[in-house]
This record gives structure tokens, sequence and C-alpha cells, in this order.
């Protein structure tokens, strides 16, 4: 019974998701057509060229990037993101952030450990405490059999989340493969 009531939860979270993402503000491209037909009477902003609207547009589309992403709709996950990024205003480090991390976990479900690894790269670059940047890049550098980043990685994202199970259990499991590895180099010399 308990767990109908998550699932419920969970689809009516999903459902709310694409609601929210229908009533997104327009995609650049509708928001020049509108303005080259005369339409920007009720839009004080129709270009969205405000940082406020880019805010406002890239956020819808994170949104809407996320159903995509519980909804295993990768592709269409990546393209949302991406154009979040591209309409998200460069200061907005936090929104930045998220969309660039977001899409790492695209990238880490679709085995692009390079992509998902340079998106991670850059969305530490604006906030160094993104402790799900560095559980990702260390999923994928520990995929690229590079066990001393993820190890590395996986040290500071337990130390951001001292609690977060799964990033302890990977230290240990990468902590392992570490040393097993350093054993059969040392054999080898």
């Amino acid at each position: 019974m308990e767990q109908s009531t998550k699932s419920e939860q969970q689809k009516k979270r999903m459902e709310q998701a694409f609601a929210s993402a229908k009533c997104a503000p327009p995609p650049i491209a509708a928001a020049f057509a509108a303005a080259e037909r005369g339409k920007t009477a009720d839009d004080p902003d129709p270009l969205l060229t405000t940082p406020a609207r880019r805010a406002q547009l890239a956020e819808g589309l994170k949104t809407r990037g996320n159903a995509h992403y519980s909804h295993g709709d990768d592709a269409a996950a990546v393209d949302d993101y991406t154009a979040g990024l591209r309409a998200c205003p460069e200061d907005n480090k936090t929104l930045r952030g998220a969309l660039l991390s977001n899409r790492a976990a695209v990238h880490l479900r679709r085995k692009e450990h390079d992509l998902c690894i340079k998106d991670c790269n850059e969305a530490l670059k604006l906030d160094a405490s993104r402790a799900k940047c560095y559980y990702r890049r260390a999923a994928a550098r520990e995929q690229q059999d590079a066990l001393e980043d993820a190890f590395k990685d996986l040290k500071i994202c337990v130390q951001l989340e001292p609690t977060n199970k799964t990033a302890v259990n990977a230290a240990r499991r990468v902590k392992e493969k570490l040393t097993e590895k350093l054993k059969k180099d040392k054999a080898f010399a």
C-alpha cells in the first residue's frame, strides 16, 4: 500500500512538472515571430532581452528537462537543458550550475562519460559545493577506470554530504578497486 502511495505521488509530481513546463515562456524563436507580427502589446519584453525573462525561460526549460529525464526521454532532456543554458543569463550561476548538473546526469545515464565530466567541471567552476556533480563525475571516472580521480571526487562528495549513503558506499567500492589495482601494479613492477 505504501508503494502505491509513493507511485501515485511520483506520478502527480511528474504531471505537475509537465503542466508547469507547458506554461513556460515561449521559446526565443516564437518570441521573435510574435514581435514580427506585432503581437507585443501585452508583453513588455517580447524578445526575452531582460535577464529576468531569460532566467524564467531557462527555469521553464529546466523543469521540462527534468520531466523528460524522469520519463527516460534523455534526448529531449539534453535538448531542454542545453536550450536552458543558452537562455540563462551568464551571471545566474545557481541556475546555470543546476542545468549543467542535470545535463551531466543525462550524459552519465547515456554512458557519455566525457560529456558528463565536462558538464560537471563547468558546474563545479560555478559552485564548488555541488555534491551531485562530484558524485556524477566520480561515477563517470570510475567507468573510465580513472579510479584515483573518482576516489578524490567521492571523498569531496562525502565531506559535503556525510549522510549520503550512496556516495559513502561508492567511495568504499572505488577504494577497494583502487587498492586491488595498486596491488596488481606492484606485482607486475
